[in-house]
């Protein structure tokens, strides 16, 4: 697996969830292969997983190309992503597929447009390679059918678990104000976060001036989207109103996620949705985008909006607010909902199929 020690996100925290419960709930033996140079034994020991074995791989940016054919071999392999190797193609490998964002979002840029056709070159190769592809969700899944013409018999759907954020003894945060609106995830254009902004505006001209916006997740001031981001809020006479948090603890997460009153999350394109589970398992009630995965994930759990229409956003912030109804039913359907996902089940569905369909016994 590849792991960005100093910019962890979303596939990095997948990979420690399930490795985490594989650790603990398996008597299979699991290897981790990472690029030599990442103390990934001790990121794992920081995070209590202490069977999985980690073999470093040498030959720099070809380790999987060429280091992996010196490395131990195993019966099976899984690549989280779909940067699989070009050269090194063992007879059971197993390929799980997130989403098809450089699919759908146009590039800014040349070395925009390289990175999506080479993204889009070593999909092609994993999905006809791979023993089975797994996807995060039934959207992902359509996505790849309708982007790839691949076999719906050569796909199985296997959601995530998520991290009970509620059950974390909670930190305080500095400079968040009550009572507040929640956006969770890394600030990029696919997360519509404009349109957030805009849709609190909005909400605040219906007389709701007391309330703030808090924007948790990782901030890069040289990104153009950001700077737009920075500048909508300075037009909208928000910079008092919208606080930018950065990274924040899991504690930190657990006291934001209790004490908002309602997670605002528009995105445009999403594989799964981790931050709609997250909030739902802590009775925070969700308004969410009716596309990609999010209907699916929310099922019924969630205010379902058009994520490019912040009047409609706005509407939906305003009916959470005032409806007390609405917004009770929302959180005892979330706990429901967010008890239907664990890492438990992931990985006993994961051992299940790679048993069922690879070589190994």
């Amino acid at each position: 697996m590849s792991y960005a020690a100093n910019n962890s996100a979303g596939l990095e925290r997948f990979s420690l969830d399930l490795l985490g419960t594989l650790d603990h709930s398996t008597d299979a033996e699991y290897i981790v292969y990472i690029k030599k140079g990442v103390d990934f034994s001790k990121i794992l020991r920081d995070n209590g997983i202490l069977k999985i074995k980690v073999v470093e791989v040498g030959f720099g940016k070809l380790w999987k190309d060429i280091g992996l054919f010196f490395a131990p071999r195993v019966d099976a392999y899984i690549f989280n992503g779909p940067i699989v190797p070009f050269f090194f193609t063992p007879v059971n490998y197993f390929v799980i597929l997130h989403d098809f964002a450089y699919r759908h979002i146009k590039p800014n840029s040349w070395k925009e447009k390289f990175t999506f056709w080479l993204i889009d070159v070593l999909t092609r190769q994993a999905i006809r390679r791979a023993k089975k592809i797994i996807t995060v969700s039934e959207f992902t899944k359509k996505d790849l059918i309708e982007l790839y013409g691949d076999d719906p018999g050569h796909i199985v759907t296997i959601y995530p678990g998520f991290t009970p954020i509620g059950d974390i003894i909670e930190e305080s945060v500095a400079g968040v104000r009550k009572p507040y609106f929640l956006h969770v995830g890394t600030i990029k254009e696919r997360k519509n976060i404009l349109t957030a902004v805009k849709a609190f505006s909005l909400f605040r001209e219906g007389g709701k001036n007391d309330f703030n916006l808090v924007i948790v997740g990782k901030v890069n001031p040289e990104s153009p989207y950001v700077k737009k981001l920075f500048e909508l809020v300075e037009e909208l006479g928000l910079k008092d109103s919208v606080i930018f948090t950065g990274h924040i603890t899991d504690g930190q997460m657990s006291n934001i996620y209790h004490h908002a009153r309602a997670l605002l999350f528009p995105s445009l394109l999403e594989g799964f949705g981790f931050p709609v589970l997250e909030a739902m398992n802590c009775g925070l009630p969700v308004i969410t985008s009716d596309r990609g995965s999010l209907a699916e994930i929310s099922h019924g759990a969630a205010i379902l909006v058009d994520p490019l229409n912040a009047g409609e956003l706005a509407a939906a912030m305003k009916k959470i607010i005032e409806d007390q109804e609405l917004r009770m039913n929302l959180v005892v359907k979330g706990r429901g909902r967010a008890e239907q996902f664990s890492w438990t089940k992931t990985a006993r569905e994961l051992e299940q199929l790679i048993f069922r369909d690879s070589i190994i016994g």
